[in-house]
């Protein structure tokens, strides 16, 4: 976090020195396979991404709200990958894995621009790459769209800082790196802005979560771009953005400023809409209500916070609690409340604060639970751009009290080193437990205050894949003591039996399907092929012939039923 004079040559060393650092922490991903929690949606049982891009594809990629989501280039980008590897799972996480190294150069550079502060930008970004918070968004496949919209977010923030170092009057127009400042243009729609418009669109069709981009834009025209004026009036007060005096204050209106986010808000409102549509029949599902979810809220920010600090217990899923506790509902939001006044008392002194701490609480708000979609009450892919705020204002905060103690530089440098150095191990520790889907739950369970059944079940389902069938008929039997009419398992029990040669058991098991739900076509199937290996050739026709009855076309019945009347001589 040394400070001194930026160099051109220095800015792709750092670069480089952020890819190959990155590849060493999450060189174990390339022995990770693919986990049933979702990658089955987004890839193995997903017949349209396994087809590659075609013109019927990319359609469908357009139109589909499968998994409660509008994100047509991330079903392109798995698509992408499918006709690049197939079903190999080391190409699919090679791909992610260059998104994540990209994005961390590119915040590097970004952040270098904006601030013309090279060794705390190469820190922030050395820090994103390397956290353990971030392993999810980069080990798991079906997590595609944070790397991919992440890496379009960061790309509309370059397109922006051009716009906004071009345009006249503006406190952030200065050479960097030893180049000319570009000539004033004061048009709205520019080339620059035009860039702006696009990459933030490209970013909404990754992921949806990026919508909160224009209100962090006008944080970053606060600081450090500085294009804020000198005073602006909020409810009818006046406040002062900078120090009297200072000169990198903008001429800038603020009205100005608010008019250049509206085409990016109505991407926003329109992207909202969409995910909205998308994810109508998740949401609510579970009926936890609004204001417990508010207090969830208060308490996840503080244990985002911690997690950041010392990242220990972290898995794939963190259910919401049965209740949660009054007194640390109300400290936790006096402690973000508090944090908050202080950041706006020391905003005109230490603007990097302000900027830094509203980034952390505005980019999480989309998946801070407002809008319930799924069981998790948090998660650590939520803060893979978040946590971008809270960085910025460790290495600024860290550079201002190294300055007023007076630490010298290698001291500073060598701190931050060491905390780099730290994080190393415990990502690699991380990515290991993405290896399989057994290895994932089981550790998810070890550490999940109940024992959370979506978890079990995709144990069950893992073991089952695996070849385990002792495990996977145990965890299935623990699954239906707990909920009988769980169908997913009894079927997934049925079969396992009868890969066993249990059938006795296996029938009564896809007899209880078919009288929780008798047109369920899939399990009256296996129903008829195990009272067929009983010699029960009677009963066995007539379930396929049910089969045949729900669902005409269906390949799998026809044959089983021919094969049988075969059996009997017919």
């Amino acid at each position: 976090m040394l400070e001194g004079t930026t160099k051109s040559r220095a800015a792709p060393l750092i670069c480089l020195a952020l890819a190959l650092v990155t590849l060493a922490a999450y060189w174990p991903v390339f022995q990770c396979d693919f986990t049933n929690y979702d990658d089955d949606l987004y890839v193995t049982k997903n017949r349209w991404v396994q087809s590659g891009l075609t013109w019927d594809g990319l359609r469908w990629a357009f139109t589909t709200r499968q998994c409660t989501n509008w994100h047509p280039l991330t079903w392109i980008s798995h698509m992408a990958d499918c006709d690049m590897y197939g079903l190999d799972p080391a190409g699919h996480h090679a791909t992610s894995l260059l998104f994540h190294i990209a994005n961390a150069a590119l915040i590097f550079l970004v952040l270098r621009r904006m601030t013309g502060a090279l060794w705390r930008s190469a820190f922030v970004a050395a820090l994103f790459a390397l956290h353990p918070l971030h392993v999810e968004s980069v080990a798991w496949v079906a997590e595609r769209k944070d790397v991919l919209g992440t890496f379009f977010w960061v790309l509309t923030l370059w397109a922006y800082v051009r716009y906004a170092q071009n345009q006249p009057g503006s406190g952030s127009r200065e050479s960097t790196a030893g180049r000319a400042a570009p000539a004033p243009d004061s048009r709205l729609w520019s080339p620059d802005y035009a860039r702006v418009v696009l990459f933030f669109a490209l970013g909404l069709m990754a992921k949806p979560m990026v919508v909160t981009l224009p209100f962090l834009l006008l944080l970053l025209d606060f600081w450090p771009l500085r294009r804020m004026p000198a005073t602006v009036r909020v409810f009818g007060r006046e406040l002062r953005t900078c120090e009297a005096g200072d000169e990198r204050a903008s001429q800038t209106t603020l009205a100005r400023l608010i008019v250049e986010k509206l085409p990016l808000l109505a991407l926003s409102l329109a992207s909202s809409a969409v995910t909205l549509w998308a994810q109508h029949k998740a949401v609510g599902t579970l009926h936890c209500p609004f204001l417990f979810r508010m207090a969830n809220a208060d308490i996840s920010y503080i244990r985002y916070i911690k997690k950041m600090v010392w990242p220990d217990k972290l898995v794939v899923l963190y259910p919401f609690p049965h209740v949660l506790v009054f007194w640390q509902v109300v400290i936790a939001a006096l402690a973000l409340g508090g944090l908050t006044v202080l950041a706006i008392r020391h905003a005109k002194t230490h603007p990097y604060l302000l900027t830094g701490w509203l980034w952390y609480l505005g980019t999480l708000v989309p998946v801070i639970g407002g809008v319930q979609v799924g069981v998790q009450s948090m998660a650590d892919r939520y803060t893979y751009v978040p946590l971008l705020g809270l960085f910025i204002i460790i290495a600024w905060g860290a550079y201002d009290l190294a300055a007023q103690w007076q630490l010298r530089p290698v001291a500073l440098g060598s701190m931050a080193v060491l905390a780099l150095a730290a994080c190393i191990p415990v990502t690699r520790a991380q990515v290991g437990y993405w290896k399989n889907s057994v290895v994932l739950c089981q550790r998810a369970l070890r550490y999940t205050s109940d024992d959370h059944l979506i978890l079990k079940c995709n144990l069950a389902d893992g073991y089952y894949d695996q070849g385990q069938l002792d495990e996977a008929i145990n965890e299935c039997r623990e699954i239906l003591q707990v909920k009988p009419d769980y169908i997913h398992v009894c079927i997934k029990l049925g079969i396992a039996l009868a890969e066993k040669g249990l059938w006795d058991e296996a029938i009564s098991q896809f007899q209880r399907v078919i009288q929780l739900n008798p047109n369920d076509s899939f399990a009256r199937n296996n129903l008829g092929i195990a009272l067929r290996q009983k010699g029960r050739y009677d009963e066995a026709i007539a379930q396929f012939q049910e089969v045949l009855r729900l669902e005409p076309g269906n390949a799998f019945a026809q044959q089983n039923l021919n094969t049988t009347l075969g059996m009997k001589g017919r």
